[in-house]
């Protein structure tokens, strides 16, 4: 057990750095995971005693949440300044700053990519999907923010310490034991994916300032106009032995997020920021756009041709590249399932934006469809 702000601080750090590298998993991730869980118990803001008064409660926390931006706009369309990006040099160093909660915002949905075949559970395979882009480089949520970090020459800070890697943290520790904690994986999107006025006041401002907000927040998340979670807790509820003691450790989930999923934003702070400074004297808007990597892969779409796979290592060798050898294995599978598992362990966190994620992601996307 932790007992002190730095050794926790310390094992945030090391878990966000190890689950954001997809070739290896933390062994203490899930005891890290517990943490969090017993802090989040504390929260005073948490769902409503019974399942059966959630779906108005959320509605009305959605009302409030939009009033909230539509009184901000108000205010803004009567001449008001910019509540939290005074300057080209603040919204850069945010960026920087917010850059592994934005990152991984979503992350945590891989823990249910196995559920596929599930359809109480597909909504949120399909939010998934979105997250890596279905494959495509230019909608892969990760390489956007990469991108808009590019674009407007935001380097994120070292090391990455903070609220934003907390909340990455927790992301990616979701995504690695969702067999365990399926409930709080649920009540954690359940909040996530609720219309945040912040979000929604810092793609105004983002947009004003020239950034692509998009690449920030998606229109959908920020919004909530995509409620993935709470289709599937309406079907699990429905099917669960105790539904009372799952639906208290989705509201455990739903305090976790309130913990370390929500996105503080800056108040304007005229003035040169003294971590990121501007580019130049006049700070003007970037003027260019950064490109998607890795470029776009064109394979044609043919049917999977089942072969044998050789066991010989030295085979290996002639497959040329991972891609090839991902072709390889798919035209090995026996069925449908085989290759989605394949996929599947392809699609992690820290490997749907590489080259091979992109294209495991474009045939999962496909395979899902049918």
């Amino acid at each position: 057990m932790l007992t002190s702000a730095a050794p926790a601080q310390d094992m945030t750090c090391r878990i966000f750095a190890t689950l954001s590298d997809h070739l290896a998993w933390p062994d203490d991730a899930e005891q890290y995971l517990r943490l969090q869980l017993d802090l989040a118990i504390s929260q005073p803001e948490g769902l409503p005693p019974h399942y059966d008064l959630l779906g108005n409660w959320l509605h009305q926390e959605a009302e409030q949440a939009l009033a909230a931006y539509h009184a901000y706009q108000q205010e803004r369309a009567a001449g008001g300044p910019r509540r939290h990006f005074a300057n080209m040099a603040q919204m850069r160093q945010f960026l920087a700053s917010a850059a592994p909660a934005r990152l991984t915002a979503g992350a945590s949905l891989y823990g249910v990519l196995s559920r596929w075949e599930d359809e109480d559970f597909q909504p949120m395979v399909a939010s998934y999907l979105d997250y890596t882009g279905h494959g495509i480089p230019s909608h892969n949520q990760y390489l956007q923010y990469r991108a808009l970090l590019e674009a407007n020459g935001a380097v994120p800070l070292q090391p990455q310490e903070g609220a934003a890697c907390r909340s990455a943290a927790v992301e990616l520790a979701l995504a690695r034991h969702a067999d365990v904690h399926l409930a709080e994986l649920i009540g954690y999107n359940l909040g996530r994916q609720q219309p945040s006025a912040a979000l929604l006041a810092a793609r105004y401002e983002l947009n004003e300032l020239g950034a692509e907000a998009d690449a920030f927040a998606a229109p959908a998340d920020a919004a909530g106009s995509a409620p993935s979670a709470l289709f599937t807790l309406r079907g699990v509820m429905a099917r669960v032995s105790d539904p009372g003691a799952f639906y208290r450790r989705v509201d455990n989930g739903y305090r976790l997020y309130r913990l370390a999923g929500r996105i503080e934003l800056p108040a304007a702070t005229p003035g040169p920021q003294a971590i990121m400074p501007p580019r130049d004297t006049l700070d003007a808007p970037p003027q260019r756009r950064a490109s998607y990597a890795p470029a776009p892969l064109r394979q044609p779409e043919r049917p999977l041709i089942r072969h044998p796979f050789p066991e010989d290592e030295h085979a290996w060798e002639a497959i040329g590249s991972e891609l090839r050898l991902l072709e390889a294995r798919l035209a090995s599978s026996e069925s449908k399932e085989e290759a989605m598992q394949i996929l599947a362990r392809l699609m992690t966190p820290g490997e749907q934006h590489t080259q091979v994620g992109l294209m495991a992601a474009r045939i999962f996307s496909q395979l899902f469809r049918l």
